[in-house]
């Protein structure tokens, strides 16, 4: 589970509700070490930034913290928490990009450039999702929550909104400062000393602050960028397989895939060395050609046309074409699957169906009980069929479809 010392200090400053905020003086204004008396309201004040403009106005000020100003920029945080007992500190930064966020995670001792944690959100209309990576891959998991992950932590920001008349404007350095500032954005804060403000043409570019309570001491500081340019990629996340549909089901198993497309039977049965077979099929018009190769140097051609079936084979290596008209093919295990949609049990781990105890009656009506039946698909279209059947050492018989639509046959010249 995703733990942060952000969350862990939302969660003491609620418990805690500083004390301290109760007897501080909410019209504090302090110099700080600037020798300032207030805001000097001066507009084209550039500090040493430039062309930059640094101070701005009671309404610029305001306008600075507004939401709509945060729906795109980047965010670095850094956060120290310590007490007598405790000590935590955390270093992360946040990207927003509209409806997507990424958020990274840093060593704070600023050994590693990389970050040690990256998690990504994305707003839908049923609200938050978070990416996260497990084992080296990303997944996508609701978070139950129609608010933004960054709500939570634009609040250690939003504490200064209101310090525009407690603060000073330190020309030389550039910032708005206060030793002390009661924030009245939200009394868990209290007493915020050393507030620090900086802004770059009307937009907050830095904040910093120091708050103490009944023995924690919390040290916050956050540098703001790259508005309206920040750009987030979300992860790609490996679909989850999904049970197909009857209708999916049945037009994968449709006659028309089969007019084109290349079978190959791995036949596995011990002791017996591993055996296939490769057919490649192909029907035009009325028309089809067949070539059919086993591992045992079987390579021959079938013919049907409305003339009549032909075979054609090889005899001292040199081709013949005869008269076939016993040409059949066994389609029976593929046609009892297909009607047999409502039997199969999916597994989303391995996209596969499978069946058990299944039954198959062969053109010869001889009856095939497979222990199991394994089915897979791609693309829409029928991949692979795997049956065992525990018969002697068992025996499986794997069934690879491929090649749909590009499969070739060309047939062999006659004595040549």
């Amino acid at each position: 589970m995703k733990k942060t010392l952000l969350s862990l200090l939302a969660t003491l400053l609620a418990l805690t509700f500083f004390a301290t905020a109760a007897c501080t003086d909410p019209g504090k204004t302090s110099t700080g070490d600037t020798g300032d008396t207030g805001n000097t309201g001066d507009t084209n004040n550039t500090g040493d930034a430039g062309d930059t403009l640094l101070t701005l106005t009671a309404d610029e000020w305001a306008d600075a913290f507004k939401t709509e100003n945060f729906s795109n920029f980047t965010y670095e945080i850094s956060m120290s928490m310590s007490s007598e007992d405790l000590s935590e500190e955390q270093t992360s930064v946040w990207k927003v990009d509209g409806n997507k966020l990424s958020e990274e995670i840093f060593d704070p001792s600023g050994t590693s450039d990389e970050a040690s944690d990256r998690y990504y959100y994305e707003k839908a209309e049923e609200g938050y999702s978070m990416y996260e990576q497990e084992n080296g891959e990303w997944t996508k998991s609701p978070l139950d929550q129609t608010t933004s992950p960054l709500e939570d932590i634009m609040v250690y920001v939003l504490v200064a909104e209101g310090a525009y008349s407690s603060v000073a404007f330190d020309a030389e350095k550039g910032r708005y400062f206060a030793d002390s500032y009661l924030s009245e954005k939200d009394p868990l804060f209290g007493e915020l000393t050393q507030l620090t403000v900086r802004f770059e043409n009307k937009k907050l570019s830095s904040l910093s602050y120091t708050a103490v309570s009944e023995g924690m001491t919390i040290r916050y500081s956050g540098t703001f960028s790259d508005y309206g340019t920040t750009s987030v990629t979300l992860p790609q996340v490996p679909e989850i397989p999904q049970k197909m549909t009857k209708q999916e089901w049945l037009a994968a198993f449709d006659e028309e895939n089969f007019k084109n497309y290349t079978g190959k039977t791995i036949t596995d049965a011990p002791p017996s060395p591993i055996t296939y077979t490769v057919m490649r099929y192909v029907t035009d018009g009325d028309v089809t050609l067949l070539h059919y190769q086993t591992d045992s140097n079987r390579n021959t051609y079938y013919e049907v046309t409305p003339d009549g079936s032909f075979i054609y084979e090889q005899q001292d290596g040199v081709w013949t074409k005869e008269i076939y008209d016993s040409y059949v093919i066994d389609n029976t295990l593929r046609e009892t699957i297909a009607a047999s949609y409502d039997q199969a049990v999916f597994n989303a781990e391995t996209n596969e169906y499978v069946f058990t105890d299944f039954n198959v009656t062969a053109l010869d009506n001889y009856l095939f009980t497979f222990n199991s039946v394994t089915v897979s698909f791609a693309d829409g279209k029928l991949a692979e069929i795997t049956c065992y059947r525990d018969f002697g050492n068992g025996i499986t018989n794997t069934h690879i479809y491929s090649d749909y639509g590009t499969t070739s046959v060309t047939l062999p010249q006659v004595g040549a």
